[in-house]
């Protein structure tokens, strides 16, 4: 099946993100390692390498990130998306399935009432997605269910997230992506060494132009193109460096449609061709 890809990069300045990361939640709820590093560096690739204005970014962390204001501040900067834009969610924290719904934590997310003290993601994202005027939307979600399973005995039927949720969601939707830390049943690792989740870290190197795998025809960083990075190298992570299992990243992309996250400049080109520097090519 031939993979049509959209080459038209939007501009910085029509650019929109929101970025949450809760590393400590304000109950009895184990702590996320690295995830305000990961926020942090998420946040500087937006600003510093893509060139978005710090106006059109919103990071929230640890005690901002409450459910009340999650709730109504993403639906708020969302229906305000000018037409033709383009919307970048992070995440990093704890997330589920409960209810029939896939749901975030926020700081103030309490064990004994996880229904009204966590964020829906179709309420807060994917349905004010499909009303807007956005022109293309990128989530990235790392997280699992595993670590809260344990912790937390309800009512609640928890378990980790629903795929078909995302798959409607990018389905319905144009030029819309969603990627995930890891697979249903799997647990999304951090590393002390990296001081990082190690799925950030390595979606952060391909998104700086650091991992000449993640590009495509040699200047392009596609949807496509990350979603077969991710895929690839983080198992080889994991498997290489760490004690754990497994962790497979897991991404829905809109239908047959592809499109550009970033077009690399000519200096970022030529860094990634520097391997071959003085090596004559018959």
């Amino acid at each position: 099946m031939e993979i049509k890809v959209n080459m038209e990069c939007i501009t910085p300045e029509q650019t929109y993100a929101v970025i949450v990361a809760v590393e400590q939640y304000q109950f009895q709820i184990s702590p996320v390692d690295y995830a305000e590093n990961d926020a942090r560096a998420f946040f500087d690739w937006l600003t510093q390498d893509m060139c978005v204005p710090v106006d059109n970014v919103n990071i929230w962390l640890n005690q901002q990130a409450t459910a009340t204001a999650l709730r109504e501040e993403i639906r708020y900067e969302i229906r305000n998306l000018p037409e033709g834009s383009r919307f970048i969610f992070y995440y990093a924290g704890h997330a589920f399935f409960a209810n029939s719904l896939n749901r975030i934590t926020t700081w103030d997310t309490h064990p004994t009432n996880l229904h009204d003290t966590t964020v829906s993601m179709k309420d807060v994202l994917f349905e004010p997605l499909q009303q807007s005027q956005c022109n293309q939307s990128l989530i990235f979600i790392d997280a699992c269910a595993t670590y809260i399973q344990q912790q937390i005995q309800s009512r609640d039927l928890l378990s980790d997230l629903s795929n078909r949720e995302f798959i409607e969601f990018v389905q319905n939707s144009h030029y819309q992506t969603m990627f995930n830390s890891c697979s249903p049943g799997q647990k999304s690792y951090p590393s002390n060494l990296l001081q990082h989740g190690i799925w950030t870290y390595h979606l952060l190197r391909a998104l700086k132009a650091e991992a000449i795998e993640a590009v495509f025809r040699d200047q392009y960083i596609t949807d496509f193109s990350l979603q077969n990075y991710l895929h690839q190298v983080v198992p080889e992570y994991i498997r290489s460096n760490t004690e754990h299992r497994r962790q497979t990243p897991w991404a829905q992309i809109s239908g047959t449609n592809s499109f550009v996250i970033r077009e690399l400049g000519i200096d970022e080109q030529n860094a990634l061709a520097l391997p071959l520097m003085g090596i004559e090519l018959a």
